[in-house]
């Protein structure tokens, strides 16, 4: 959940490309992957950092996502999902490249987490401290993948699972989630016409 546990699997040497993020994300939530969005982030939607205008959401739907997704990257010594343009960029991801279907069962997804942690808080998911909004995320996630208690909504889990799969591929593709959280090879990179056989080692195949 939170970034520096999230980054606990990834080193140094390892770089970042569309197709590993992908692939990370797949492994970091067991395989889930939300379908009707993987085709606007293959297209080659990223985040976009600045004001965001919501397309589908609604205020209360459009602070919700917020609050959820830098719950997952809180601000630290790198942005948050927010700072980054996460809200925007599941905007972006549901009303240009989701069936009317696919966004209609998010919204109505959303609705019911803001119902039940409205409930559940006492409160507006938004406007808890967000120590109470991580343990609450984190009880779902323990859900979502088996070792929690069963919510009264079962549709949360599932919901929160789509949203934390757009957040991490999203900052992962980002390019402050590309150049600070992870390490960055830019390619082709620099040219270098004469290089030392000794940095070398032997002869390049390609």
């Amino acid at each position: 959940m939170r970034k520096e546990e999230i980054n606990q699997s990834l080193t140094e040497e390892q770089l970042i490309s569309r197709k590993e993020a992908l692939k990370r994300a797949g492994l970091m939530m067991g395989g889930f992957v939300f379908a009707p969005a993987l085709t606007g982030i293959l297209n080659g939607c990223t985040p976009q950092a600045g004001e965001w205008t919501p397309v589908i959401f609604d205020a209360d739907q459009a602070a919700t996502l917020k609050a959820i997704v830098d719950t997952i990257f809180p601000e630290t010594d790198t942005p948050s999902a927010s700072q980054v343009g996460i809200p925007g960029y599941i905007d972006e991801l549901l009303s240009r490249n989701s069936s009317k279907d696919d966004q209609e069962a998010f919204i109505a997804e959303l609705t019911a987490f803001i119902n039940q942690s409205a409930a559940d808080l006492e409160g507006p998911f938004a406007a808890a401290d967000v120590d109470t909004q991580y343990d609450y995320l984190m009880e779902i996630h323990k859900t979502s993948v088996g070792q929690g208690e069963t919510l009264k909504d079962t549709s949360i889990p599932g919901f929160f699972m789509k949203v934390k799969w757009m957040t991490v591929v999203g900052y992962f593709t980002s390019e402050p989630g590309a150049t600070q959280v992870l390490r960055y090879a830019p390619i082709p990179g620099p040219y270098r016409g004469c290089v030392p056989f000794e940095e070398v080692g032997r002869t390049w195949a390609t």
